[in-house]
């Protein structure tokens, strides 16, 4: 049988006038066996065997014609390709042999670097004078051109970004615990986008307190973590936004002071006085502690505190002048917390240079796009934060 027989074959046994031809002299509704006969595949089996070389020609010719036209659509997206869109880079800290962290949503860093975990076998020698930050930040590839970027998590202007992440381990590399935390990673071209809040507005000290969301709220803030409830330190050196609000001559704590040139030291209680901060040209002085990096930025073993057990910890971060890191450790639920040795090894694992453990426990809070990320469904009033502007 030639091809134009067989497409006439196939009109016609889908020629809807013939079915109604059919179906009008049977002048009755057809019972469900006839439905299935009538539906039945077998007269097209017989139909396409017997005119089967036909058919094989003409699925030839049909799967010919769709190697043209696939070619054809091929060349034409080979043409006017359009560039992917880069991936946001990502980092964490390197699971335990073992560990699952497929409910881990990965902190981000700019230009795809990934943080060490520990620091290099050879440091390279510390310069003997701190680089400005416009010198470090200028060329950072984190701001924009001016425009504002708000993602679920980042935020991103021309002088300020932050990339916020929560992770899930069911066994930290250094622990070897169940640990659950949050980061967010902070560059600030100015020191001045990088504020603390008080729950009182009035000046000085006093025992105010307020929810965090409500404090950040009030301050414009773009992320926040809760400070060292200074208002209980009485025999503390405090300095908020460049402005001293308490003087101490004998400091019981060991200290954080973050200077206005960026630089961000942490000093043991006993080896400074009140001359030494102000010679620092201090923005913020933090009075909870204690230190969580020695000067080397290597982790420690011994603290001046009485606060070392496992818990849930709140921490600031230093890697270079313009550049902080918000942390969050949660220990009452889903985790174990970690002992100050144990978050002085974390943060050495981060990369920071510097670290300085915060009010921790049912204080410690993160606030980042509205939400309140704490480790108890109630959390604390809470006397100050640290806050991220732009």
């Amino acid at each position: 049988m030639k091809n134009g027989s067989v497409i006439s074959g196939l009109l016609k046994r889908v020629n809807l006038t013939e079915w109604k031809r059919f179906l009008t002299e049977q002048k009755r509704f057809l019972s469900l066996t006839e439905w299935k006969r009538l539906l039945s595949l077998t007269e097209w089996k017989r139909f396409l065997l017997k005119n089967k070389n036909a058919v094989l020609a003409a699925a030839i010719a049909a799967a010919m014609l769709g190697v043209l036209v696939f070619s054809a659509v091929n060349y034409r997206s080979a043409t006017v390709a359009f560039p992917a869109p880069e991936p946001d880079p990502i980092y964490t800290l390197p699971p335990a042999s073992g560990a699952n962290n497929t409910d881990a949503v990965a902190p981000r860093l700019p230009g795809g670097q990934v943080r060490p975990t520990a620091l290099p076998s050879t440091p390279t020698p510390a310069p003997t004078e701190p680089p400005a930050m416009n010198e470090i930040l200028l060329t950072a590839d984190v701001f924009t051109d001016g425009r504002v970027i708000a993602k679920e998590n980042s935020y991103q202007t021309k002088d300020v970004a932050a990339f916020f992440s929560v992770t899930l381990e069911d066994r930290n590399a250094i622990t070897g615990r169940r640990l659950m935390y949050y980061i967010v990673d902070i560059y600030v071209r100015d020191i001045e986008s990088l504020r603390c809040g008080l729950a009182d507005d009035t000046p000085g000290l006093s025992s105010s307190v307020a929810s965090i969301k409500r404090l950040a709220e009030r301050n414009g803030a773009i992320a926040a973590i809760s400070g060292d409830y200074t208002a209980r330190q009485k025999d503390a050196y405090v300095v908020r936004n460049g402005v001293t609000l308490r003087t101490a001559e004998d400091p019981k704590r060991d200290v954080a002071v973050l200077c206005r040139d960026g630089r961000l030291l942490t000093l043991e209680v006993g080896s400074f006085t009140q001359a030494d901060i102000l010679a620092l040209d201090p923005w913020h002085v933090w009075n909870f502690g204690p230190a969580l990096l020695g000067e080397d930025g290597r982790s420690k073993e011994v603290f001046n505190s009485n606060v070392a057990a496992r818990n849930t910890r709140a921490a600031i971060g230093y890697f270079e002048p313009g550049h902080y890191c918000f942390v969050l450790i949660s220990g009452l639920q889903k985790s174990e917390g970690l002992t100050l040795r144990h978050l002085s090894q974390f943060m050495e694992a981060l990369g920071c240079a510097a670290a300085y453990n915060l009010d921790g426990g049912h204080t410690a809070q993160l606030y980042w796009d509205g939400q309140v990320l704490s480790a108890t469904r109630n959390p604390r009033n809470i006397h100050d934060i640290i806050y991220l502007t732009g």
